[in-house]
């Protein structure tokens, strides 16, 4: 009946012989893996923004700018995207 039934599964559960359980029944890999269908090119696509200026200050200078960022001195937005 019920309580061998329970019993069992119980021994198998503590004995590592379960075929399978809830955290193996999903599909294998994540949402975002490519399918085999799939395009050669799809998947893995990183966006880079690179850019350099030229200023004629030195490191110290140019670093207590860097450090003056955000906080009483605000941040480099758009404010209306955050409305």
């Amino acid at each position: 009946g019920f309580d061998r039934a329970l019993r069992l599964a119980l021994q198998r559960i503590q004995e590592a012989r379960v075929d399978t359980r809830w955290s193996n029944a999903a599909v294998p890999g994540a949402p975002s893996d490519p399918l085999p269908t799939d395009p050669d090119w799809a998947g893995g696509s990183l966006y880079r923004d690179e850019r350099e200026m030229a200023v004629p200050v030195g490191p110290e200078a140019l670093w207590r700018v860097i450090e003056g960022i955000g906080g009483e001195n605000g941040w480099y937005s758009f404010p209306l995207a955050w409305a």
